[in-house]
């Protein structure tokens, strides 16, 4: 495939990751023959463009030797070795070539000599620095020399400075300089000889690249846009560089670190990217296995024919021996000791538990490690009255004196079967100066809890900052801007090859292979970034604070269903300082910022617009039979403008989706306050209550329509009647007018997903927060004296 056929390819993703509404047949998938070719695309190391070639399926390298070009292979200061895969796996010269395969050439140092300087180490008013020194003199006269100083304050902390100067024969040198903070920031900066040209420099970025190192990448791919800003080439790998930088920026890192509460979120992209820190930390949690126990009773008397649970002994064999069977296709039962008590369990529960003991591993992120099978384990049974298991025989094949069993089905009951489990995870703040939560216990929920935890620990107040403070480090930065000045600046495209597409994780918007791409595509990348922008804006229009340190109070209580009463005592009054209501929870924060939502989805409307039509302009580069089959397309477009037009003007406009015809009321979805907290619940004033404004509750009478239930006496009459007590649930109808889709889902704005039933426990703390009376409806029950004499209503 040529590189305009591949930048064509990716442009149906990118088209489809923003305007996936229309339902367009062009991103409708075909199906393609079999081919009898596939393609090997070669590399250098250092990254340059590399060839790709066509070839029979079967070929091997050896067959190829002749086909490859000489420049490929060849480096000023290093031996080529051998073809390696993008994983650094050699390819073998006589392996079958059968798919399509990227191989990197895989070169070795050759050296004159390299010598090591004596380490030297200062000490001055408690700080300390060690140096180390090597210089290395290769064949073709380059010389290098790397330092490496370790400066250590009279706090303990340690920077460390990494410079290396490559001087190639003809004396010029190049330095790159990498500084580690000791909060783990990386910064590295080049500064390459002035006679280094901008190709080179991104060819030893690339060359960066492709052994891991994408921090020093991108120091290479800066210093190629500071020697020439308007270069295209050095222009794009900058603002993808900007891009992916965005990720490790001061900013989010405080965000994981304060509001999130993971304690090592990587300072640089090499450390990030290897995901080292997702599974840094081990933590001793308790698994639970659910298992089935039986009740096996003996048979006095067994009828002749029947089948019953006889005692056996058994002991592994081989699957040719008589009186042998696999576990999982007869019936075997055992004995097992859970927390000290006996159970009758089956022999897969068994061996399960039996593995499991002996600990298993979790990854946060991922599934347990654990996976027993027991097709493959075959067993040999021996009837004994003294065995330990219980397998199921025909009464008439047992030998005398064999005690029969029968399985009593009605006596089964769950058991609970707890193993240790090393969860790797990230390094969470511990939280053991947090007396509310110090006392949880690591059972298999606990890193669930633990990430709920920190994340209630760093947003006490809401989660207004949190949001605030996430869009300040993406959308504020310095990364982001800088990326979008450099977008915009790009004229031509630019080949990016496979190295470069998987060292800054663009394989999901790019694909796998190599591409050319050029600011409409970049601006079609940073849209993707934009819908997310947007979306933080939207979210900013409106008011998360609130007192959240009052959930720490009872951090127990709201997951145990037996505490519910304890729940009363979190508020035994009205407290305006913890009333969401109150305090304008979901209120209108920013009209502003709802208005940036509208027009930063409006920008990314234009940019649709306008990427099509570069597309198919007739300067555009793209062969005419792609700029041809957009251009039947023009419905894409048409579809776009119209909703580009209703987004602007706020109005209706109704898309069609593959048939489905769907109404959005844009000035709805832009209006400051839709879905306000009371457009979401049904809020009332309130008089004899402590709160100004609550929620308005109900039940459901004899007649079976809802009732309001404003006064403890309702409340606790219908707790006797086992009546639920609901929520007037408004989201809907907010939600239908924006949007009729709602009623596809819903059957109508009228349906019963208006009316929430509250769970037991949170319908009496929110009553008595804010109609109070409970504790004295309560009080009255139990006053000594009132309580009916059961004697007195025995019927007699």
């Amino acid at each position: 495939m040529n590189k305009i056929s591949k930048k064509f390819a990716l442009l149906p993703a990118l088209f489809a990751a923003i305007i996936m509404m229309t339902g367009c047949p062009m991103f409708q998938q075909t199906n393609l023959p079999a081919e009898e070719t596939c393609v090997v695309t070669f590399y250098p190391q250092q990254g340059a463009q590399g060839v790709a070639l066509t070839v029979e399926k079967g070929d091997t390298l050896t067959s190829l030797a002749d086909k490859v070009p000489a420049a490929i292979i060849s480096d000023e200061a290093f031996k080529f070795i051998s073809w390696v895969t993008a994983d650094g796996k050699e390819f073998a010269k006589d392996k079958p070539i059968t798919s399509n395969v990227s191989l990197y050439a895989k070169f070795g140092k050759t050296t004159v000599n390299e010598n090591t300087q004596a380490t030297e180490t200062q000490t001055t008013n408690g700080s300390s620095s060690t140096v180390t020194t090597t210089t290395t003199t290769k064949e073709d006269g380059t010389q290098v020399v790397e330092t490496t100083e370790t400066a250590t304050d009279s706090q303990g902390n340690t920077t460390t400075t990494e410079t290396t100067t490559t001087t190639d024969a003809e004396g010029n040198p190049t330095v790159v300089e990498t500084v580690t903070d000791p909060d783990g920031t990386k910064t590295t900066v080049v500064t390459p000889p002035d006679n280094m040209t901008v190709h080179k420099l991104i060819e030893l970025g690339l060359k960066a690249l492709s052994t891991g190192n994408i921090n020093l990448g991108k120091s290479y791919f800066n210093a190629a846009y500071e020697k020439d800003p308007a270069d295209d080439e050095a222009l794009l790998y900058s603002a993808i560089s900007d891009l992916s930088s965005i990720a490790t920026n001061p900013g989010i890192r405080n965000f994981f670190k304060n509001h999130v509460g993971i304690m090592d979120y990587p300072s640089n992209l090499d450390d990030l990217i290897t995901g080292g820190w997702l599974t840094s930390t081990q933590y001793e949690v308790e698994g639970k296995y659910s298992v089935w126990s039986y009740k096996i009773d003996a048979v006095e008397n067994p009828e002749p024919y029947g089948t019953y649970y006889y005692r056996a002994k058994l002991t592994d064999k081989s699957e040719t021996e008589d009186n042998v069977f696999s576990i999982p296709q007869y019936s075997c039962y055992t004995t097992m000791d859970i927390k000290g008590k006996k159970y009758v369990v089956s022999m897969s529960d068994k061996l399960t538990c039996d593995t499991l003991k002996q600990g298993t591993t979790k990854n946060f992120f991922g599934s347990n490690s654990f996976y027993y099978s027991s097709e493959s384990r075959y067993l040999k049974f021996e009837l004994d009255n003294e065995g330990d298991y219980f397998i199921s025989v025909w009464q008439d094949e047992v030998p005398e004196g064999s005690i029969a069993y029968k399985m009593d089905w009605d006596g089964q009951e769950r058991v609970k079967f707890t193993y240790p489990v090393t969860c790797s995870a990230p390094k969470f703040n511990s939280l053991e100066d947090q007396s509310w939560f110090e006392g949880t216990l690591k059972d298999s929920e606990y890193m669930s809890k633990l990430l709920s935890a920190n994340i209630l620990h760093g947003n006490v107040n809401g989660l207004d900052s949190a949001i605030d403070d996430l869009y300040s480090a993406l959308f504020e930065s310095d990364e982001y801007k800088n990326a979008c000045k450099k977008i915009a600046a790009i004229k031509n495209g630019v080949a990016i090859p496979e190295i470069a597409v998987q060292a800054f994780n663009l394989g999901q918007t790019l694909g796998t292979s190599e591409v050319v791409i050029g600011a409409t595509e970049l601006t079609l990348i940073k849209d993707v970034l934009n819908i997310f922008k947007g979306t933080l804006e939207y979210l900013q229009s409106y008011s998360y604070s609130y007192d959240l340190s009052v959930l720490e109070e009872k951090w127990d209580d709201f997951a145990n269903k037996e505490k519910y009463e304890s729940l009363l005592e979190l508020v035994a009054s009205y407290n305006a300082s913890v009333d969401p209501i109150a305090n304008g929870f979901l209120s209108v924060r920013s009209a502003e910022k709802i208005a940036a939502s509208k027009n930063t989805f409006l920008g990314i409307v234009n940019d649709v617009i306008a990427s099509y039509d570069n597309l198919v302009a007739a300067d555009s580069g793209y062969p005419d039979v792609v700029k041809g089959f957009l251009g039947d397309y023009t419905g894409i477009r048409d579809t776009v403008v119209a909703a580009k037009e209703a987004l602007e003007n706020g109005t209706n406009y109704e898309f069609d989706i593959s048939g489905m015809k769907i109404n959005v009321d844009f000035g709805k979805l832009f209006t400051a306050g839709q879905f306000a907290l009371d457009n979401l619940i049904e809020i009332a004033e309130t008089t004899e209550a402590p709160a100004p404004k609550a929620p308005v509750l109900y039940t459901v009478n004899q007649s079976g329509a809802f009732v309001k239930v404003a006064d403890a006496e309702a409340f606790v009459n219908a707790m006797k009647a086992g009546q639920s007590i609901f929520i007037h649930l408004k989201a809907i109808n907010a939600a239908a007018e924006v949007t009729d889709a709602l009623s596809f889902a819903f059957n109508g704005a009228e349906s019963n997903f208006e009316y929430v039933p509250l769970p037991m426990g949170m319908d009496a703390y929110l009553f008595n927060f804010y109609y109070g009376g409970l504790e004295a409806m309560f009080a009255e029950q139990e006053t000594p004296g009132e309580a009916q004499d059961p004697e007195q209503n025995t019927g007699n």
